[in-house]
C-alpha cells in the first residue's frame, strides 16, 4: 500500500509566522518580541516579510 502524505505550501510570511510561534511557544523572548531589523537580519529575509509575519499573528 502506498500512503500519501499531504503537502502543505506555505508563503514566506506564513512560514516566518509559523517560526514565530515555535519561537514563543518555545519562550524564547521571555518579555518582548525582538525588532524586526534584527529579526529579519535572523532569518536572512526582508523586514517587510517580517511584518506581514506579525500581522499574521495579530
Amino acid at each position: 500500500m502506498i500512503e500519501i502524505m499531504a503537502l502543505s505550501i506555505l508563503s514566506p510570511s506564513h512560514q516566518d509566522a509559523s517560526h514565530l510561534c515555535e519561537e514563543l511557544l518555545a519562550s524564547r523572548w521571555a518579555h518582548e518580541l525582538p525588532g524586526t531589523p534584527a529579526l529579519a537580519a535572523e532569518l536572512g529575509v526582508d523586514r517587510k516579510m517580517i511584518m506581514a509575519a506579525y500581522n499574521l499573528l495579530q
